[in-house]
C-alpha cells in the first residue's frame, strides 16, 4: 500500500480554519477512494470532481461539484 503524505494530518500541526478545510478534503478523498476499492462502486466521477475542487485557485468562482458536499460534512 502506498504511503500517504500526512503533512496536514501530523500531530504537531496547529488547527486553523484553513487546516480544517484541508483535513476535511483529505478525509473525503480517502473515504471515496476506499469505497471505490472495497465495494467496487463506480464513484470515479465523485473522486475526480473533488480533486478538481481541492486543486482549484482561490479566484475561481465556478460552483463546486457534488462531491464537495462530502468534504464539507467531513469538515463539520
Amino acid at each position: 500500500m502506498k504511503e500517504v503524505n500526512k503533512g496536514i494530518l501530523d500531530n504537531d500541526v496547529v488547527i486553523s480554519a484553513e487546516n480544517v478545510q484541508k483535513m476535511g478534503e483529505i478525509i473525503a478523498l480517502t473515504c471515496i477512494k476506499t469505497v471505490i476499492v472495497r465495494s467496487g462502486k463506480d464513484l470515479h466521477y465523485l473522486y475526480k470532481g473533488l480533486l478538481r475542487d481541492t486543486n482549484r485557485s482561490k479566484e475561481d468562482n465556478s460552483p463546486f461539484s457534488n462531491a464537495y458536499d462530502i468534504a464539507q460534512e467531513a469538515m463539520l
